[in-house]
Formats: structure tokens, sequence, C-alpha cells
């Protein structure tokens, strides 16, 4: 009986760990595009392309990106009908690199994060309680990615008026503004 217990708890405390929920703005497609796309966990930028028969370029210029053209989990991507003329293909270091995404666990009063494929950049950590209309995001701490790399546990403890059961954590990358969340619901542990 104590087995079956204990590999239900690992089983739940890794189920957990999985992204879900996960929701990208402000960098979400135009309100004038005719055809968007939503970017999932294995997709790249060469990807989407070939998916839509146009050039990366093309998705790159209709969705004015910069360097190093980062795709986020959950973001709505503008697909023109086809490739724009005089847009060269960019270098694949640029269009494979994978949509980037996070996961949060908690650990008593705080939480534990794990980026994948972020860029060289710093992001703010923010928290809010999922579903209380009396509070807005509140700042939990930074990621340095170019000094802290990526998938590696990084802890932060949480303010007090956030130790509740349901919480969303979001990452606001400081240099495309894009807020990316997870909705996540703790046990009481």
């Amino acid at each position: 009986m104590a087995r079956w217990l204990a590999i239900l708890l690992v089983l739940s405390l890794l189920v957990s760990m999985l992204p879900q929920g996960v929701l990208a703005a402000p960098l979400d497609a135009k309100d004038d595009c005719k055809r968007s796309y939503e970017v999932t966990r294995t997709d790249t930028l060469k990807k989407i392309a070939r998916r839509f028969g146009v050039s990366v370029a093309t998705i790159v210029a209709e969705n004015d990106m910069k360097k190093p053209y980062t795709i986020y989990i959950g973001q709505r991507l503008c697909i023109p009908k086809r490739t724009k003329k005089g847009l060269s293909n960019l270098p694949s270091k640029n269009t494979n690199t994978y949509a980037v995404f996070f996961v949060a666990s908690r650990a008593g009063n705080d939480i534990i994060i794990y980026t994948y494929n972020y860029p060289k950049t710093t992001v703010l950590v923010k928290g809010e309680n999922a579903g209380d209309s009396k509070w807005k995001l509140v700042d939990i701490g930074k990621i340095n990615i170019a000094t802290q790399g990526n998938r590696k546990a990084i802890r932060f403890k949480l303010p007090s008026e956030l130790r509740v059961k349901k919480l969303m954590i979001c990452l606001k990358d400081k240099s495309s503004g894009n807020l990316q969340c997870v909705y996540q619901r703790f046990s009481s542990k």
C-alpha cells in the first residue's frame, strides 16, 4: 500500500511540473491578419514556414520580429498567403530554435522555475493569485538566462500574498516584452 502511495506521489509531482495552460502576450497576430497560427511546443520558425509554404523571412517580417526571432508557446503568428518578394531566407541558426517555454513547481513557500530554449536575455518572474480579481501581477524576481542558462532549477521565495493553492506564474522577456504565463494548481504542502 505504501509503495503505491509513493508511486502515486511521484507521478503527481511529475504531472505538476508539465507546462499547463501556457499563455503568451503581447506578441500576438495583428487584428487584420487573415491567417494566423498558434505556436506549439515542437515548433520552429522553419517548420511553421514549411507548413504554410512561405519563407521564414516573410513570417519574421509580417510579425515585426527582432533577432534572435524567439517564438513562444501559445503565441499567435500572422501567416501571409505567400512569400513577400525581395525577402531573402534567414540563417538556420535563427530559425531552427524551438519555441521557448517554462515549467513551474512549488516547494513549500518557494517556486521553482525551469526555462527551456530562452535566448540569452533577462526575464522577470511575476505571479498572481489565479482567479482572484483583487490581485495584479506581483514581482517575484528575475532570471538572467545569459549567465544562468536554461534547464536549471531556479528557486524564488514567494511573497506572502501569493502563498495560495492556485497561482499564475509569468515570465516577461525584458528584450521583447513578451509575457508568457502558466496557470498552476499546487498541492497544499
